[in-house]
């Protein structure tokens, strides 16, 4: 069990778990640290309004201690002020989840609000609350944010870490599948082609998945479209050959609507919960997983899946905690969520943690938005939100229209820079954390930092740990009382 790493990020909370890279996610409370991209809610009166995240795992947290807070966030995409009337537990089986604000709270258009929530276990065992989130005057539902944690005796913790290697990286393409990308096939297969055959790619511990820009719920971030027609669901180095990224990245152009299109908020929930939540419930097929009352309260609606024996989200295992992170987005036209685009950096940024963020960049082969004219190569708007997200991630930009997609397509820029941030599953007392590499006690050359409820060592020093080496951390659980 780790931080949150991803809590919520598909619905860019982007507050109230710490960062970081993993499949099994409970949560902790660090700012700055995504949460799950929801689509808007149609019906009134929560038209034009996000529910962000929809869900929060909890950090394991000592029973009768309080956990560190996680946010739950209102984004008012409309024209009009909302009132967020609500933020309640009360139908809940266990009451150990404790909402910490005020209201009503009125929010503008374009603006977004939060509030803290904590989880309080009065003995040990995994709890679970559906809150239910009200708006408008009178108070309507507008949805809900399912809360689960888990409370563990106090204790002194061991939490090893294994310093990555290097050469192993999850790869994700986001390709627009809009009529507008009807004109690119042939240069969108040949870039793929040219991924294929890229010697960097073939040398390196590689998973490769594709996702659409479509934002359907049914759709949004799922690999494959979420079609369990589609195999492999992902390629894996050693089991399945490269060639097959062209047939899974042919996504034709018959999927988005036309002003619809994100592909941040897909990438978003491509790599966070639910979709990529390890419950770590044993199974041999995708019924065992339904059959679990613990993990799938209500077979009927289910979103989980038998994931290399475990119950899991639909892309549960594609995300590797030690693996390099590359998202490419390939789009004929501009991302069209709501939010900021601040909000989608931070995300990604905290997915590998804000001290590895040389472990995560974002390419992109867009179309400007007045297009191409005459087979110019017109300039892409510095407003641009890949541009953007673009440039604060370090990542390439390339304008579609010139026929040579392959720079921006090439995985090479991929920096396999090593952790420097090692993320503690439980919440540790400062005072009696210690560290060693290797075996070698390391008395000094390294921080623990609150906030993240991290230990990070000096890159320049001996505790820095290596490709292989091993990272012992023991400390004391510290309980909070307010």
């Amino acid at each position: 069990m780790r931080r949150c790493a991803l809590c919520g990020l598909a619905a860019l909370a982007m507050v109230g778990c710490s960062g970081g890279s993993g499949t099994d996610l409970p949560g902790a409370d660090v700012p700055g640290v995504p949460g799950d991209v929801v689509p808007d809610v149609p019906d009134s009166p929560s038209s034009g309004v996000v529910i962000a995240p929809d869900s929060i795992v909890f950090a394991p947290v000592t029973y009768g201690c309080i956990s560190l807070s996680n946010d739950i966030c209102v984004v008012n995409t409309g024209e009009a002020p909302v009132d967020w009337t609500g933020l309640s537990t009360a139908a809940c089986a266990t009451p150990e989840f404790h909402v910490k604000g005020t209201f009503p709270i009125q929010v503008p258009p374009g603006a977004k609000a939060c509030v803290p929530v904590a989880f309080v276990p009065q003995e040990v065992g995994n709890k679970t609350c559906d809150a239910v989130v009200t708006v408008g005057l009178p108070a309507e539902p507008a949805g809900t944010v399912h809360l689960s944690g888990e409370a563990l005796p106090g204790d002194v913790v061991t939490d090893t870490f294994t310093q990555v290697s290097g050469q192993a990286l999850d790869l994700l393409f986001v390709v627009d599948d809009s009529s507008a990308m009807c004109p690119q096939g042939s240069a969108l297969r040949n870039a793929i082609a040219s991924v294929v055959a890229d010697s960097n790619l073939a040398a390196v511990d590689f998973h490769v998945g594709v996702v659409s820009t479509d934002t359907d719920p049914a759709v949004l971030g799922r690999l494959n479209r979420g079609d369990s027609r589609i195999t492999p669901q992902w390629l894996v180095k050693g089991r399945d050959d490269l060639s097959l990224l062209k047939s899974l990245a042919n996504l034709g152009c018959d999927g988005a609507a036309v002003g619809t299109e994100s592909g941040l908020a897909a990438a978003a929930a491509a790599v966070s919960l639910p979709l990529v939540v390890n419950t770590g419930a044993p199974c041999a097929t995708d019924s065992d997983c339904r059959n679990n009352m613990v993990v799938c309260p209500n077979p009927a609606s289910c979103e989980l899946f038998c994931r290399f024996g475990t119950c899991g989200g639909w892309n549960a295992g594609f995300l590797r905690d030690d693996a390099q992170l590359l998202i490419i987005v390939v789009s004929a036209r501009p991302d069209h969520d709501p939010r900021p685009v601040s909000d989608f950096v931070t995300a990604f940024q905290s997915i590998k943690g804000a001290y590895n963020v040389d472990m995560m960049h974002v390419n992109a082969v867009i179309q400007p938005a007045g297009g191409c004219t005459d087979g110019a190569d017109t300039p892409i708007s510095a407003n641009d939100r890949y541009r953007q997200v673009v440039e604060q991630t370090n990542g390439l930009l390339a304008s579609m229209c010139p026929a040579d997609w392959t720079i921006p397509m090439s995985i090479g820029v991929a920096d396999f820079a090593l952790k420097v941030q090692f993320f503690l599953s439980r919440l540790a007392d400062p005072a009696t954390v210690k560290v060693s590499v290797e075996g070698q006690d390391c008395t000094d050359h390294w921080k623990y930092d609150a906030p993240s409820n991290s230990v990070i060592p000096d890159p320049t020093s001996s505790c820095m740990p290596q490709p292989g080496q091993s990272v012992v951390v023991t400390y004391n659980t510290l309980c909070l009382t307010h």
